[in-house]
């Protein structure tokens, strides 16, 4: 039985996500919204607690989304619909310029709705989900759930606070897809802006293996909001993101559901710009042991070779056909970049970097990379060893040594980039790439390929 609820009355609908429009907008930083064709789907939303009834474990509200009628939901932004069982979140958005004046440049297109029976504090604990049947996404795409939290009714923008967990694709097309799960939360109290709270972890699509569900827990007795993801239909939860406060200034709040589909982006920057030739480049596939060998030198500025150090910044490498970028050998790039840190740093007790006078070697025994440690995310990786003996001059010298690497099939010319740190290095050339080297078969079981 559900007691003392209430609805939100129809002025207060089109400020309701705004704020949570806001945080994603800015956690996507500089991608482009345009107008896209797209259908989400939620199949359930749950909510236990609170203004509902105990928390007791048994949903005090359920919605399958069955019986063909939106409300109590209702549409802020965009177009948003019921039938065959899924709440669908569709096109066309609503194209909102500039993030809502918080992000220039950034237009969004938005279809979201909120839930209008009102959460109020002090009325016990609540732990609400969302299950999503939509669990495959383009590039750019993110779909959230999250809590809304107000003052005044009349006045919900006087002051407010935002905190939800979205899952999203960063990944621009052409490169092995890695999804992101975000929590986000953001606060205007006082008549000031708190800084964007995001804390962030990189998910594999191959290990999404039923629906993905959104969780948000709030604790009466802390006054804290813990989320969390599933991606096995909610049978298993992954590890909570770090609680956060909420009703800090606010007393009562909205569920909002939404999503927000980038299309037509612009391309992604080039890993390596206005960096150098790779010299004495060299790609050996042995195919009895799957293995890969890559070596290579990057001549660049004598005060960039000279500044570079792999422990502290990491690295880059990237492995593909020439001819057809979209065949991708080997990607330790963005999210799966060689990471900084000594050994105990990454996903393993021995994972790190090694230092060794001006030789710097990068182990790799777990075979996967943070910060989500996905099972197989290093792709093989056993080890990068870097050389700044030459710095002095200008040279800094890698090789990469991978396991259960298949060999290509066709000889195709190999473009390998190699960058000295993570983001924001290759834009500043800080990189060097061999663009063309030649396959060969060198005996039955190798392939060497070679400028």
């Amino acid at each position: 039985m559900i007691t003392r609820t209430r609805c939100v009355s129809r002025p207060a609908r089109r400020w309701l996500v705004t704020l949570a429009g806001v945080a994603l907008a800015t956690w996507l930083g500089g991608t482009w919204a345009s107008a896209a064709v797209f259908d989400f789907r939620v199949d359930r939303f749950a909510v236990d607690g609170n203004v509902f009834g105990p928390l007791d474990g048994v949903p005090d509200r359920v919605d399958d989304f069955s019986d063909g009628v939106l409300p109590p939901w209702f549409v802020v932004y965009g177009t948003a619909s019921e039938h065959d069982g899924f709440l669908h979140l569709t096109s066309p958005g609503t194209h909102v310029p500039d993030g809502f004046g918080a992000v220039p440049g950034l237009p969004l297109d938005l279809s979201e709705v909120y839930y209008s029976y009102v959460l109020s504090d002090g009325r016990g604990s609540f732990t609400a989900t969302a299950a999503w049947d939509s669990t495959v996404l383009g590039y750019g795409d993110f779909n959230h759930f999250s809590l809304f939290g107000y003052v005044d009714p009349t006045n919900p923008l006087g002051a407010y606070e935002v905190v939800g967990v979205a899952i999203s694709n960063p990944t621009p097309a052409g490169q092995p897809a890695a999804y992101s799960a975000t929590r986000f939360g953001v606060r205007y109290i006082g008549g000031a802006f708190q800084p964007l709270d995001l804390e962030s972890v990189s998910i594999d699509p191959a290990t999404i293996t039923g629906q993905i569900v959104l969780r948000i827990a709030f604790d009466d007795a802390t006054n804290a909001v813990t989320v969390s993801l599933s991606v096995d239909g909610g049978a298993t939860f992954l590890p909570p993101f770090t609680p956060v406060s909420f009703f800090t200034g606010t007393s009562t709040a909205v569920f909002l559901l939404g999503s927000d589909p980038l299309a037509d982006p612009p391309p992604p920057p080039p890993l390596c710009a206005g960096g150098t030739g790779l010299r004495g480049t060299r790609v050996v596939f042995n195919r009895l042991h799957h293995t890969l060998i890559a070596r290579g030198k990057l001549a660049l500025p004598p005060s960039v070779a000279t500044g570079y150090d792999p422990a502290q910044d990491g690295a880059q490498l990237r492995i593909e056909d020439s001819a057809s970028p979209a065949i991708v050998l080997v990607d330790l790039t963005g999210a799966r970049a060689v990471p900084a840190g000594s050994p105990g740093s990454g996903c393993g007790p021995r994972d790190g970097w090694v230092r060794r006078g001006a030789t710097f070697t990068y182990h790799n025994q777990s075979n996967a990379l943070p910060p989500a440690c996905a099972a197989g995310s290093a792709r093989g990786l056993q080890l990068l060893r870097v050389s700044t003996r030459r710095a002095a001059a200008g040279e800094v010298s890698i090789r990469a040594r991978f396991r259960d690497t298949a060999a290509p099939d066709l000889l195709a010319p190999l473009h390998v980039t190699v960058v000295l740190g993570h983001e924001g290095a290759g834009a500043a050339g800080r990189c060097a790439s061999a663009p063309a080297l030649g396959c060969v078969r060198t005996g039955p079981i190798r392939i060497g390929c070679s400028d």
